[in-house]
């Protein structure tokens, strides 16, 4: 009982700050003087928009309360490269992208080498693409944008959680 004390005190003290920060806009570091967008290379982009979906994706996928092992394993299922290859086939067909973000997505899914053994070309430079969109989104501090696309790509790619793995 003494951890849940613990961890209910340090989450009562990080929550007001938590609030704070979500209300304004994704923190991106400043740039130095002169910075342009098309200085970062689209596996730049792909690194940050990676980030950037796992954490939206668990954040996402946090309620309902389950165990850990259904939120790692639901993470990894979006987060891996197949899962993000069908968010992104899915995305291209029912989402409305703008001429830039697909400039981007091309430059990410050119950029991507052969990938893993396991996974087809196919596949990785779709999911490369993907991240790479993310990254533009996040970098170009587009945080409306952003929260559009990954509320579509989670909510599409998750079946909602399952409430059997519930602790109660």
């Amino acid at each position: 009982r003494a951890w849940l004390l613990r961890a209910a005190h340090a989450l009562l003290c990080v929550l007001p700050r938590a609030a704070a920060l979500s209300a304004s806009a994704p923190r991106v570091p400043p740039r130095p003087d002169g910075f342009q967008l098309g200085q970062l290379t689209p596996q730049a982009l792909a690194y940050v928009g990676d980030a950037v979906f796992e954490l939206h994706a668990r954040d996402a996928l946090l309620w309902p309360p389950r165990r850990m092992n259904a939120y790692s394993s639901e993470v990894l299922e979006l987060a891996r490269a197949e899962g993000q290859f069908e968010l992104l086939q899915r995305l291209e067909a029912e989402f409305a992208l703008t001429d830039d973000e697909r400039e981007w997505m091309r430059r990410g899914r050119n950029a991507a080498g052969r990938g893993p053994q396991r996974l087809g070309p196919q596949i990785y430079r779709g999911a490369t693409a993907l991240e790479c969109l993310l990254g533009y989104l996040h970098v170009s501090e587009q945080p409306a944008r952003l929260a559009e696309v990954l509320d579509f790509l989670v909510g599409s790619g998750s079946g909602g959680g399952a409430t059997e793995d519930s602790e109660t």
